[in-house]
């Protein structure tokens, strides 16, 4: 195989990787911190990517931009959502509260994929970059994907700085941890999982605006994201947050190799049978929690 073509493939795998990385970040913080499974989660992606869209082609704002505005965004829709979806739920047990929170959330699946199938009349191929591919020793590559790949490294390493040296990265890895121990070192439970919750939404749509930039996007890919995104999420562990993005870019790199090597179409299948093999395997993680963090 021309190591030109292995090139573009491993590079095409971080991409998609750390798109799936951010999906299952969101997915950790709700199956970690809320007790919660948001069936809603991969229809959030889509929205981000309509809304990315939409603010590009009908307002003019540059595609790269939205990758600032649209977390902005869900995240301010996070916080308005909290008090009407999760804080009422909160207050119940973990175990009354998980089915109506699944009910909850795959009504609101359901709402999101229709209100996106009403806008989204065809698949959207993604946005023009307007650049003109590079070609260097037979490698050709996009100036596009070369940019989106140095602002999702530059995010994963902003993320690792807030996770492990903010005091609200702290307080997202202590309630998963030692949710006594955070209680008794003053961590309000409420606020941080607000936090979470926004945090969780605004990862969802940023995924959504790379998605959008260098993937077809149709209404009803929402519910198969979310259930991708939580064979990530139980591979590791729930609220595992580090483990779930490194988890999202394995799959990535597989999905690209598979695809590259049996087609596009079975791509896919070579990540779903080996996390499906990995859950079964190991039901409580691929580790045990207490080395997570």
């Amino acid at each position: 195989m021309d190591s030109t073509f292995i090139i573009q493939v491993v590079l095409g795998g971080f991409l998609l990787g750390g798109i799936y990385g951010l999906l299952s970040l969101g997915m950790s913080l709700n199956l970690g911190l809320l007790n919660s499974m948001n069936l809603a989660h991969g229809s959030f992606l889509i929205l981000g990517a309509l809304t990315g869209y939409h603010l590009t082609t009908e307002m003019g704002v540059p595609p790269l931009l939205n990758l600032i505005v649209v977390p902005l965004l869900f995240g301010g829709l996070g916080w308005l959502l909290f008090p009407i979806v999760i804080a009422p739920l909160s207050q119940q047990g973990s175990s009354s509260a998980f089915v109506p929170f699944l009910l909850i959330t795959l009504g609101l699946a359901f709402i999101l994929e229709e209100v996106s199938a009403s806008i989204l009349i065809h698949p959207l191929i993604g946005l023009h970059s307007g650049y003109n591919p590079w070609h260097w020793k037979g490698l050709i590559l996009s100036p596009l994907t070369v940019i989106l790949l140095l602002v999702l490294m530059g995010l994963m390493l902003l993320l690792a700085f807030i996770l492990y040296e903010t005091d609200l990265g702290r307080s997202l890895r202590a309630i998963p941890q030692d949710l006594e121990g955070a209680m008794l070192v003053g961590l309000s439970l409420s606020a941080t999982k607000a936090k979470a919750w926004c945090l969780s939404l605004a990862a969802a749509g940023l995924a959504g605006v790379f998605w959008v930039l260098l993937y077809p996007v149709t209404p009803f890919m929402g519910l198969k994201l979310t259930v991708m995104a939580v064979l990530m999420v139980m591979v590791v562990g729930p609220g595992d947050i580090s483990k779930a993005i490194g988890a999202g870019v394995i799959w990535g790199i597989l999905e690209s190799g598979g695809g590259a090597v049996f087609g596009t179409q079975w791509g896919i299948l070579i990540p779903l049978a080996v996390f499906l093999t990995l859950v079964s395997m190991f039901p409580e993680g691929f580790r045990f929690r207490r080395n997570s963090f």
